[in-house]
């Protein structure tokens, strides 16, 4: 048998997680702001953790608790996350994002656009300051 010489194949991001300060305040966010829904509530050891998802089942988004966690304040300066960006599927939807979030009260810096990856931003963030950043080809 050859010995393999590159790794086999990803086909997507499964989910993200992230740890949060206050469940109850991100699980509204996400569901309001996102339009997730809540798929299952996940106790484990040390913490807990809830499931949510877009209605088509195609981004999945799990939020937790931990026993004893870090509360500082988000920073992406910090080694770890950095920020989650979310593709969206043409221009007109990402101004359509950008309006819905200024609808629902939420902060954020306008459309960019970033030609060397031939693609617009919309960046705002969630209630931990964890930078959310949506994105269509240009």
């Amino acid at each position: 048998m050859t010995e393999p010489t590159s790794p086999p194949a990803l086909h997507s991001i499964a989910h993200v997680a992230l740890t949060v300060t206050d469940m109850r305040r991100s699980q509204e966010f996400y569901e309001r702001v996102l339009g997730l829904e809540h798929v299952i509530t996940v106790p484990h050891e040390g913490g807990e953790g809830i499931v949510l998802a877009d209605p088509d089942r195609r981004v999945w988004w799990a939020i937790h608790r931990h026993d004893g966690q870090d509360f500082a304040t988000f920073s992406e300066k910090r080694t770890g996350l950095d920020h989650v960006g979310l593709l969206v599927n043409s221009l007109p939807d990402l101004r359509a994002w950008a309006e819905w979030l200024t609808t629902v009260g939420v902060a954020h810096g306008g459309i960019s656009q970033l030609p060397d990856f031939g693609m617009a931003a919309l960046v705002f963030r969630d209630p931990d300051g964890i930078p959310l950043e949506l994105l269509a080809y240009l």
